[in-house]
């Protein structure tokens, strides 16, 4: 396990240290300097690992603990080299509510770019398939992230169809500035994915009656 501090103001540094001391499975790294975002520090870790499988979980999100055996029995069953599952909400205070959120069964590369159907804290990937692809510094990291890997791969991920992570909403997080959300979406399209104005109107549209249901949970 690797843990990457992106420069933390509370204990939590100490914490993980004194860990690492203790079990040499965990890896300690630090930012040079506060990134801003989770780019960087999701980046160090990907230039660092040398494990068979990546899976990648924020500060504020929480795991159930039986989801990497889960999903690693669902991969090899499956012979997969990308899996992903369902998730559950729960307010800033860790306060769940049952507002488990069912995503798709397969996606690929084109069911992407329709919406986000990869929940990012419950993704787990063969190391190899994620190659040399890393996060850029640019609007809806996770999403293009996964867009490249789908498509320069031709890789299919598969949903384990079982609630597998906790995700936490930050203070505010259901009135977010939802017009920002969709330039965001409208920029990924054109501008990275090089999207043609008719195929790209189509996934804005399908992107905006998929999120109705994703966000009103």
């Amino acid at each position: 396990m690797m843990v990457v501090d992106d420069c933390s103001t509370d204990n939590s540094a100490e914490v993980i240290k004194k860990l690492a001391r203790e079990d040499s499975r965990i890896k300690y790294f630090k930012t040079d300097k506060p990134s801003g975002s989770p780019t960087k520090p999701r980046n160090i870790a990907l230039d660092k690992a040398h494990g068979e499988y990546i899976a990648f979980l924020d500060a504020d999100d929480l795991w159930l603990p039986q989801k990497l055996e889960e999903q690693l029995a669902f991969m090899t069953s499956q012979n997969a080299c990308f899996v992903y599952s369902d998730y559950e909400k729960m307010n800033a205070s860790g306060k769940r509510g049952s507002r488990i959120v069912r995503v798709k069964k397969v996606t690929r590369y084109w069911d992407m770019l329709e919406s986000d159907s990869v929940p990012f804290l419950t993704a787990l990937i063969k190391t190899c398939s994620i190659g040399n692809i890393r996060f850029r510094d640019t609007a809806k990291e996770d999403y293009v992230f996964w867009l490249e890997l789908l498509r320069k791969h031709e890789i299919t991920a598969y949903n384990t169809r079982k609630l597998h992570a906790y995700y936490r909403e930050a203070q505010g997080s259901r009135s977010g500035n939802k017009l920002d959300m969709i330039r965001k979406q409208w920029f990924v399209l054109r501008k990275i994915e090089k999207a043609k104005w008719f195929p790209s109107v189509y996934f804005m549209t399908m992107y905006l009656i998929k999120g109705v249901s994703k966000y009103i949970k």
